[in-house]
């Protein structure tokens, strides 16, 4: 009967409308928040770019090499992803992050399957297993890992759903094939379930809970213990600088501990929807869970790893569904048993249910940011949150750099970039970023790449009433310094601030240097100042020829520069979008926070039109601009210092 009954429980929920409505509908709205978010180019970790250049390199036979932080490291080096080898083939039909993103919001909804499976099967109520498979959908710490660009724990959190439905309705087969696929994911996925099968053997099924214990602990240690080494770095001390060791791996991620407040918000973030009504019934399930959220609260890790809104969180999900579904069961299996006695109390199972949905539902619109959240849609600026531009939203200029930058730079040309502009230039063998790296210099790493990219109006900036804490437009001008002053680069595309350097070409002139201003008897009186910072002498604009031009400036320092951020001029052609012209020299070879007083300053840009320009006269205007304002990327009126100037015109003749 048993038999028959789960038969008929797996066998319904095909024919289950609100169900696959369900599944359909998660899978579409992670999916398009993801998407949004990569293709407004705020995927700032780099994450989905380390696992998509991985992904990439098993197509060209390298086994899952990624080369961001300085050095190639296989990511069997680090957390032991062989899943990413079941990806690869899904991956080379559509080469992109963006297939991933998809890939994993699919994968976790589906997971709303199983749920509702078990569910069903233990309260025979299929209104309620709809309950509980929207739990799992709404459960916060499970969305948050799915909004955070790309990891292998998510697809964990599902596949080990589908292996503990198996095991539900005793299906040996499916458990095995589930479990091999959940522990092919993390070598740390290997905890939680040596904890289940240590479970299984305690509760009497020996023989299962035997296995389930030892192949995890085996594969747990294989993996951490020979697998990471076979593959991590030759140098001992690349290796620990990638956390390719053990000891390094250990001392990233349990470092000293800050304050206990924190950690333990996060954590009635994990536990409350499931511990509160109905998962301290069954406290079986909660122990694998805990054995994976104890870890992570007590973790030093970088963002800090705690946090709720990152992954690490994200393999709790199964077996804190699990707890409240068979807390249920055993309020349900109690009222039954007590029979007429307990007749006002045989649905109080089912009203719990419903308690629990509606506290996830609550939790989750209002930790996640999705479109549920009230403040999804009228998110501070600067926030990275909802639909501001730092969110889910999106500026023509994400659509240039996308499709711009992947026309310039040569297919599986070895490149160093930014993170943002990186994630649209992952497929290939060499790909360094620009900053954070781990065992080598950006000066050193530039003698690997034909190509460096870098973005000298990087718009991502997270602030707090105009105080930038990360990102914000010079987060790029070291790299831009190093790469100017590098004979061996030249600057040969160039549009809005995105800076194409190719190695051995003649590039775009940029150049700067000081005179002595009681000597310069030509120099005129300022034609106009910048506030009281930046005094503007001459400028003149050539024509080179073929779409360039050739513009000079000369520039002092006012009394009140000293007292300032660093500034930045930037040029733009009248009523033509996206054709900004940064001033790159003072930008970066010799910035304002280093002009004297007494010097007149003397810059010097070649320039290119825009290719697609319809051909004209158009104005050239000029301004400055204060580096410090959250907004400073725009080059708009909330970081302009002075007003512009017009400095005189140029004409468009394709």
């Amino acid at each position: 009967m048993h038999n028959e009954r789960d038969h008929l429980a797996d066998r319904r929920w095909w024919s289950e409308p609100w169900l696959i409505l369900l599944v359909v509908v998660a899978a579409a709205v992670m999916a398009l928040l993801s998407l949004s978010r990569y293709g407004g180019h705020n995927t700032r970790a780099f994450d989905l770019g380390m696992m998509s250049q991985a992904v990439w390199t098993v197509l060209d036979g390298q086994p899952l090499v990624f080369t961001a932080q300085g050095v190639p490291i296989s990511r069997l080096a680090r957390h032991v992803e062989f899943i990413y080898f079941a990806i690869a083939p899904v991956y080379a039909l559509f080469p992109s992050p963006a297939t991933l993103l998809v890939i994993q919001a699919l994968v976790y909804a589906l997971a709303a399957i199983p749920v509702w499976r078990i569910a069903n099967r233990r309260l025979d109520d299929k209104r309620a297993a709809l309950a509980l498979a929207l739990v799992y959908l709404l459960y916060p710490v499970g969305m948050t890992a799915v909004l955070f660009e790309f990891h292998a724990d998510v697809l964990a959190m599902s596949l080990l759903l589908f292996m503990l439905d198996a095991l539900d309705k005793r299906s040996r087969g499916w458990y095995v094939f589930w479990l091999i696929l959940a522990l092919a994911c993390k070598f740390y996925v290997a905890i939680p379930v040596a904890v289940l099968g240590a479970l299984l053997w305690w509760r009497g099924e020996r023989t299962l809970g035997q296995a389930t214990l030892l192949v995890s602990l085996f594969w747990g240690a294989l993996a951490f213990l020979v697998v990471r080494p076979l593959f991590a770095p030759q140098d001992l001390a690349q290796a620990s600088a990638l956390k390719a060791t053990t000891a390094s791996y250990l001392d990233f991620y349990f470092g000293p501990l800050d304050s206990l407040r924190p950690r333990i918000a996060n954590a009635m973030i994990v536990f409350l929807p499931s511990l509160l009504l109905l998962g301290w019934r069954a406290p079986m399930w909660l122990l694998p869970a805990a054995a994976v959220a104890v870890p992570v609260l007590l973790s030093g890790g970088p963002g800090p790893s705690y946090d709720y809104r990152f992954h690490h969180y994200a393999i709790t999900v199964p077996f804190l569904v699990v707890a409240i579904i068979y807390g249920a069961s055993a309020m349900r299996e109690r009222a039954t048993k007590l029979g007429q006695e307990a007749r006002g109390w045989a649905r109080a199972w089912y009203r719990l249910v419903i308690y629990t949905l509606g506290l996830t539902a609550l939790l989750a619109v209002l930790l996640v940011d999705m479109p549920l959240n009230p403040l999804f849609y009228r998110a501070p600026a600067h926030s990275g949150l909802g639909l501001d531009a730092t969110g889910y939203g999106k500026t023509s200029r994400d659509d240039l750099r996308a499709t711009w930058l992947e026309s310039r730079v040569p297919e599986h040309a070895p490149v160093a970039t930014d993170r943002l502009s990186g994630l649209h230039l992952v497929n290939r063998p060499i790909l360094y970023l620009t900053h954070g790296l781990k065992t080598r210099t950006f000066e050193q790493v530039m003698d690997d790449v034909d190509y460096v990219v870098v973005d000298a109006l990087h718009d991502f900036a997270l602030a707090t009433d105009d105080h930038v804490y990360e990102g914000g437009v010079k987060e790029n001008w070291p790299a831009l310094r190093t790469v100017l002053a590098d004979p061996t680069f030249g600057l040969t595309q160039a549009i809005d601030g995105l800076l194409v350097f190719e190695r051995d070409a003649t590039g775009m002139k940029q150049e700067v240097g000081s005179l002595n201003m009681t000597g310069a008897g030509e120099m005129r009186e300022p034609v106009q100042l910048f506030g009281d910072a930046v005094a503007l002498h001459d400028a003149t604009i050539a024509d080179l020829g073929d779409g360039q031009h050739e513009a000079i400036l000369s520039w002092s320092a006012l009394p009140g520069l000293a007292e300032m951020s660093q500034l930045f001029a930037v040029s733009r052609l009248q009523g033509v979008t996206g054709a900004r012209i940064v001033h790159l020299p003072t930008m970066s070879l010799l910035p304002t926070t280093s002009w004297p007083s007494d010097r007149l300053i003397r810059e010097t840009i070649t320039f290119a039109l825009p290719e697609d320009l319809p051909a004209g006269k158009y104005e050239v205007w000029v301004s400055w601009y204060d580096s410090s304002v959250a907004a400073a990327a725009a080059t708009d009126e909330r970081s302009r210092v002075g007003e512009e100037l017009l400095i005189g015109t140029v004409e468009a003749s394709f």
